[in-house]
């Protein structure tokens, strides 16, 4: 005996359709959501950090030649120079300890000490090479 009387019953069962609508309903809330977001927040202007000298263009670039060699220990210091591309500089030297790289860095040139080199960053390195060599 069936308690049941399924004529009472509904024929379709609609639950599917409920349950897209709802995650349709869910995806286009999210988008909404995400729009808003995007486009009303106020984002934050990132300040620079200055400089520590400003840095000339490389066409009338002038280097301190004296004060980089004397910083540098010396020529008789200075063992070996190479250019890696156009903002690195290699300095082969005799002695790391004798190099003033509080000048340097006041001169517009960031060092980095690597076992028996001092690399020179700069964005004008190639033309500090060339006059390096020159001399």
């Amino acid at each position: 005996m069936n308690l049941i009387d399924e004529t009472t019953q509904p024929k379709s069962d609609l639950t599917w359709l409920w349950i897209v609508l709802g995650i349709a309903g869910a995806i286009l809330l999210l988008a909404l959501i995400a729009f808003i977001i995007r486009f009303t927040v106020n984002k934050k202007k990132v300040e620079k950090k200055p400089e520590v000298q400003s840095l000339k263009k490389a066409k009338d670039f002038d280097f301190d030649l004296e004060s980089i060699i004397a910083s540098l220990g010396g020529k008789e210091n200075v063992l070996g120079l190479e250019l890696h591309g156009s903002s690195r500089l290699f300095v082969k030297l005799n002695d790391m300890k004798i190099v003033d790289k509080e000048k340097l860095n006041s001169l517009g040139i960031r060092t980095l000490e690597m076992s028996e080199q001092l690399v020179l960053v700069n964005e004008n390195a190639d033309i500090l090479y060339n006059k390096l060599n020159s001399l």
